[in-house]
């Protein structure tokens, strides 16, 4: 049985959870505590899942149990429940957190929202992955560009021409991302010339993620293996992240959404990345027999390393603190209906993307048509083929 813990100062907001989520979560086991302080003298004697916990409030504020909760209690799922929408975007960048919910919020969302970052910790907790990544040479590091492109982003006054001018600091880097902005993928009508005009033509967020891709890829240029080549996988993210992207803002997704869908879609393979790296043979034989299903891929890696690429592509972008609605649509692109929610995720646009990339108009008969109807989306999949036609 899950065990999850409720935080909140307030006694009646507190009572009001209990009563809600009673209604919902009758498999699961929950405790409720009014600080923080409390919360953290619980979690020393015991187990728990999840935590969710307000963010203002006296004493220890939420900033500072997610934080705590991150170094002591790294396992446990990290949710924040506040009214502070204003400043979401801030809070899923700042926050070592795992999802950030808004209030108000009915208790199906956040029932939802706490069992899926209950399922993706599930994920990367498991052992066999943890004892195959352990066991490698090494992982990808999240490039230092990466995060100063990220703190002008979310700076008081965000600047495009500082966000290019600090691109252009790093030659090699500044090649590599005129390369993909340049590409047939993104099909503009005229040359990028400086990644300062790449910035002002895409925009600073599709800048800063194409800084991470480029940053991963160029950490694995030499890697050479007869079923893998990095340009071909490149331009394939790349392919899929434009779609992931427009799929999100086709369904009238908020920003982040489109923005997050568009860096998991990136990312989707990184895994691959990492596993060629290990056995270049071995996996370009598994690449080369399974070419064309994912799944019989997906269970020969397993087979092979214990764990498949998506789930080691996840655990990766977990240790770079990642959004986790970048990670689950990473880790359960192949297996969206693991995640109980309604609407437009970017697990749900990569899954569509994905597929939609590799299969064109055939997509009908491997996307997952019952979860795309649990989810109130099973209607829109011709729509989100005239994308991928407008791409081509």
């Amino acid at each position: 049985m899950k065990r999850v813990l409720f935080i909140d100062d307030e006694p009646e907001i507190l009572r009001g959870l209990e009563r809600s989520m009673d209604l919902v979560a009758d498999d699961w086991e929950m405790d409720f505590t009014g600080s923080g302080e409390e919360a953290l003298e619980m979690m020393a004697e015991e187990d728990f899942d999840a935590v969710v916990t307000d963010m203002r409030m006296p004493g220890m504020n939420g900033s500072e149990v997610v934080n705590i909760l991150q170094a002591e209690h790294p396992n446990v799922a990290r949710i924040v429940l506040s009214g502070q929408s204003s400043r979401e975007a801030t809070f899923r960048s700042v926050h070592p957190m795992h999802l950030y919910v808004s209030k108000p919020c009915d208790s199906e969302e956040l029932y939802s929202a706490i069992q899926r970052a209950i399922t993706l910790q599930r994920l990367l907790n498991n052992s066999e992955l943890k004892v195959f990544v352990n066991g490698l040479d090494r992982l990808p590091s999240k490039p230092e560009l990466y995060d100063r492109v990220h703190e002008e982003i979310m700076s008081e006054e965000p600047s495009i021409r500082n966000v290019g001018e600090i691109v252009q600091q790093d030659a090699a880097m500044s090649a590599k991302i005129l390369q993909l902005a340049n590409s047939a993928q993104y099909g503009l009508r005229r040359t990028v010339r400086d990644a300062v005009q790449a910035s002002v033509v895409l925009g600073m967020e599709t800048v800063r993620d194409l800084v991470l891709a480029a940053g991963v890829a160029m950490q694995y240029s030499g890697v050479e293996a007869g079923g893998f080549c990095l340009n071909e996988y490149c331009d394939r993210s790349l392919a899929v992240a434009k779609l992931a992207k427009g799929i999100a803002a086709k369904q009238g997704a908020d920003k982040a959404t489109c923005d997050e869908s568009f860096t998991a879609g990136l990312l989707h393979k990184i895994g691959q990345l990492i596993l060629v790296d290990c056995e270049p043979e071995q996996y370009s034989r598994l690449l080369l027999d399974h070419a064309n299903d994912l799944e019989a891929l997906l269970l020969a890696e397993t087979e092979a390393f214990g764990a498949d690429h998506l789930s080691v592509g996840a655990y990766a972008l977990g240790q770079w603190g990642l959004p986790q609605v970048v990670i689950e649509a990473v880790g359960f692109s192949h297996k969206p209906d693991k995640l109980r929610h309604q609407g437009m995720l970017p697990v749900t646009a990569v899954h569509v993307a994905t597929i939609l990339e590799k299969r064109g108009q055939e997509a009908d008969e491997f996307v997952d048509q019952d979860y795309l109807s649990a989810v109130g989306l099973d209607k829109q999949l011709d729509e989100w083929k005239q994308l991928c036609d407008e791409a081509a």
